[in-house]
């Protein structure tokens, strides 16, 4: 999910600071356009065009460098149709004889963005909703990843993005049973671990803690491999002349 509105403009091509918009899109869509049979669905916050069930990353790229730029950003309205939908493919799935539901395919979401949506924009309670549901129906957190791709500096944006990493304290979670031996009847013999769906990465940070920290735990949360992200060799360079500089691991 790219944001086309006009405040993501500046940053649509690669600067001295920043690889842009297309280079970051294009490098994602070659690194994941094998993992789905599918291929890969592009969608814009502002236009609500979808492009679906393409393999060809150079069509969509094209796509992404001719897009134009209007209005502002209802990301509510938009992830919330996304979401909607989504949760809608359970449904379907359900058998005439069962109640188990038939296998749905794990949603891996990227929100390239810079944060600056419409006043009073809150995912919250929209995340909360998916999250629910999921639980409901016994899924686990691979079922579901949302990465936000972070560009510019806008506060606001940045603050709303981290706000939904590390603050919103809602994940999916897994129960580990532990028997123990003890006549403390009010000991519990189960330990929780959450393990969050949500993660925020900058633009020119790391490219795979941008593709596994929403699914993956050791990219999520170890303090130091965040400090190393900018860091890391496994950037997407905003100097990269080609192709292979980009990819190159």
């Amino acid at each position: 999910m790219i944001d086309d509105s006009v405040s993501m403009k500046p940053h649509w091509n690669k600067s001295n600071d920043s690889p842009g918009v297309v280079k970051v899109f294009e490098a994602l869509s070659y690194l994941v356009k094998e993992t789905d049979d599918d291929g890969i669905d592009l969608l814009f916050t502002v236009s609500g065009d979808r492009v679906s069930d393409r393999k060809s990353t150079k069509k969509l790229v094209q796509l992404v460098k001719e897009r134009e730029h209007k209005g502002d950003t209802d990301i509510n309205l938009r992830l919330n149709r996304l979401f909607e939908d989504y949760k809608a493919e359970f449904e379907k799935k359900k058998s005439r004889f069962s109640k188990d539901l038939k296998k749905v395919k794990p949603l891996s979401l990227y929100i390239l963005t810079n944060g600056v949506w419409e006043k009073g924009s809150d995912l919250s309670e929209i995340i909360r909703l998916l999250v629910k549901r999921l639980e409901d129906i016994g899924k686990t957190r691979e079922q579901v990843g949302i990465e936000f791709i972070s560009f510019g500096a806008d506060p606001v944006g940045l603050g709303r993005m981290e706000y939904l990493d590390s603050e919103l304290s809602l994940s999916m979670y897994v129960v580990f049973h532990v028997f123990t031996f003890s006549s403390d009847s009010n000991k519990t013999n189960r330990i929780i671990y959450y393990r969050d769906i949500i993660d925020h990465e900058p633009s020119d940070g790391n490219v795979w803690k941008m593709l596994l920290g929403s699914f993956n735990n050791t990219w999520d949360n170890d303090d130091d491999l965040k400090r190393q992200s900018h860091l890391s060799h496994r950037t997407l360079d905003a100097d990269s002349v080609n192709d292979k500089q980009v990819y190159d691991t």
